[in-house]
Order: structure tokens, then sequence, then C-alpha cells
């Protein structure tokens, strides 16, 4: 019967949340006070759903009615959640006051997703509390200077469990340079590390504890260097693209069964084909208005579909724009057959576009593409 502090109290009506996902912006809001005491005003009467959120407690759902004129309390019983609780051992790599623990599982009753963080205390110990019976995946984060790296993952832990602990010396550091077909080293390329393992929500599961992306990049310096640190367990996918050269990927298998792991991964890239041309109108006269050239290489769909993990790194198509004179060029093309598309938006015209297909081999000609004259349709419109 003791009264809870900032719990947050939102108050839906029945017709919005009757529609599935809980708008927001539709909701009320108020938050407990010192005594317990919660205030919405400005209710519609009608009925509503409530849902109360507190960090150590269970979320509350319920249904309230509110009558015109009814200023009636209402009295909201929180009940006690479990906890997981553990310690972090820090290295010297990883500081434990830049660390965040996040415990998420699915619930079988509702197949709602449940998701709570905490911060660990300089001792290195955490506690997340208000959790419901069952299983869940516990990750470690390191959070600092706006960077977010997995470092350890334990799954299948029971609330109100034994406590556990994340023990941080145990990591794989990869290293390696990108250079290109004469060795030479490429600077500023884009690595992309992912891994088609799926958390406990059905998810890839995420490297650096974000939602809409599973992975974290590095960039190799001028010397073409880079380095990550990995947790062991997994198997994880590098993917590496720049333009001109062809994108490059490799699989790395850091799992128990693994003995020797591979910790050099050297980038070899390769240049790709270019492919050059004009875009004309049908007088044969140069098109450079509002003018979009895309190229669709055949195994760059298919290396964009097979990958599980969401490598932005890796483009399904690339773009360019042609110069003052309609001239344009595009690199970094794979041999093979290629979807040439081009469209022309101008603001007071009709859009157009022109489809070609070709077959890169080592040399390619220049190219013509000729855009069709646009037809059109007068007449009158009448009353009968």
């Amino acid at each position: 019967g003791n009264p809870v502090l900032a719990a947050d109290v939102s108050a839906w009506a029945e017709e919005v949340a009757g529609k599935g996902d809980l708008p927001s912006e539709d909701a009320h809001y108020a938050r407990s006070r010192k005594k317990g005491q919660f205030v919405i005003v400005d209710l519609i009467p009608g009925s509503y759903r409530i849902e109360v959120r507190h960090p150590k407690y269970l979320v509350h759902n319920g249904e309230l009615h509110v009558e015109e004129g009814s200023n009636k309390p209402v009295t909201i019983v929180l009940q006690d959640g479990l906890a997981i609780r553990g310690t972090v051992r820090p290295t010297s790599a990883v500081d434990t006051a830049h660390v965040e623990i996040v415990a998420s599982s699915t619930r079988q009753d509702t197949g709602q997703s449940v998701v709570k963080r905490a911060a660990t205390g300089l001792d290195g110990s955490f506690e997340i509390s208000g959790l419901g019976t069952g299983m869940y995946q516990v990750a470690a984060y390191s959070v600092e200077n706006d960077s977010r790296e997995l470092l350890a993952l334990v799954r299948d832990v029971e609330a109100g469990g034994e406590d556990i602990v994340f023990s941080l010396g145990h990591r794989f550091v990869v290293s390696g340079h990108a250079r290109d077909e004469n060795g030479t080293p490429v600077a500023g390329v884009p690595v992309q590390i992912t891994t088609t393992e799926m958390d406990d929500l059905g998810q890839p599961l995420s490297l650096d504890g974000e939602d809409g992306w599973a992975g974290i990049q590095r960039v190799t310096g001028s010397d073409g260097a880079f380095t990550v640190s990995l947790q062991p367990g997994f198997c994880y996918r590098l993917d590496a693209w720049k333009q001109p050269y062809l994108p490059w990927s490799t699989n790395l298998d850091y799992t128990l069964r693994t003995r020797h792991p591979q910790t050099n991964c050297d980038i070899a890239l390769v240049h790709g084909l270019s492919i050059s041309g004009v875009v004309v109108s049908a007088h044969q006269t140069a098109v450079t208005s509002s003018v979009t050239i895309t190229a669709w290489p055949d195994s760059f769909k298919a290396s964009s579909h097979s990958s599980q993990a969401n490598t932005a790194s890796v483009p399904s198509s690339l773009s360019v724009h042609p110069d003052n004179s309609g001239r344009f060029a595009i690199h970094g093309l794979p041999s093979g057959l290629l979807s040439l598309e081009v469209w022309i938006d101008a603001p007071d015209e009709p859009r157009r576009t022109l489809k070609k297909y070709l077959f890169l081999r080592a040399r390619l000609p220049s190219i013509r593409l000729e855009m069709p004259l646009l037809g059109h349709v007068s007449g009158s419109v009448l009353t009968s």
C-alpha cells in the first residue's frame, strides 16, 4: 500500500486503443507525485485504456470509464516485478562507467516485446527490475562518445534467478588494410560489420544497440588500415565498398568450434568497369535538365538480397547526373548484365523514362541514350 513516486500514467480513448498500436499523440499523460497522486484533465466522457509504467514494477494495463461531471478518485495497484542483477568486470579497454545493460524478451502470452535498460554503477554492478517471469536475453553495450558497441551477451537468463557476471576480457581484435590490385592502400573505405545472428525478439542481433541498424562501421585511415574488436560466439560478415571498386565481403567465424579464429583481415579491392556516354533528345540535342541515370547490375542485386544483415555499404544500384553537355560516366561496375535507366523529371514536364539493357565486358564503347519525343492529347470537356 505504499505510494509510488514518478509512475507514468497514460490514457487512450477506447476507439483509439482498439486500433492496435497506441499513438502517443492521442494519449493523455500524467506522472504520479510524492504521495502517488496523479491527475489527468480534459477527458471526454467515455471508456479509456489505462497504462502505468514504472522501472521497478510490472506494467499495469486496465480500463476506466469516465462519466460526465465525475471526479471519482481511482486507485491503481502496481505489482512488484522480478529483477536481473549482475556485475560487469572491467578491463583496461572498457570503463564500467560507460556500460549499459539491455534485457529483452518476447512475452509468450501476448507476443509483445519487452526491453528494459539499466546503467552500471561505479563498481560495475547493475539491476534491471520490473520484469515479468520468463527468460531474457541480456546484453552489455559500451556507450561512449556517441558510439555504441556490443561487449557481451548472455542468453536464457531467468528473471529473479542467480546474478550474472559479464567478463569483458575475452574479445577478438580484427585488423587489416584495404589495398587495390597494385598493393596501394585505399583510404576512406567504409567497412560494415554485421552478424546474421537473431536476437530473442526475432531481429538481427544489434552490434550497436540501436533500432533499425544491426551493425557497426569503421572507415580505413590514410594508410588503408582499420581495427575492430568483436565478441566471440558469433559468425560475422564484413562488407567494404567504395567507388570505383567492386563490393568486397568476407565471413569471420568466431564461434566456439573455431580453434584458431582469423584476426587479420585484409581487404583486396578490385577496380570495376566503367560505362560512359551522352543523353540526347530525339532532335539529337544534349539533355541536361533534371536527368538521373541509374545502373542496376545483376550481381549487386544478388549480393544485396542474399545478405540477411542490413548491409548499408553495398548498394543495389549506382546513380549519376550528366554534365552540362549531357555526358555521364559510371564507375565501379561488375561485368555481366546491366540494366540502365534514364529519368527526366523536369518541373514543368511529364516524367520521361528510358530503359536499356547492356552486357558489360572488359571494354565497352561510349553509348548514346536517346530520349523519346513526348506526344500530347488535346481536347475540350463540355457539359451534356
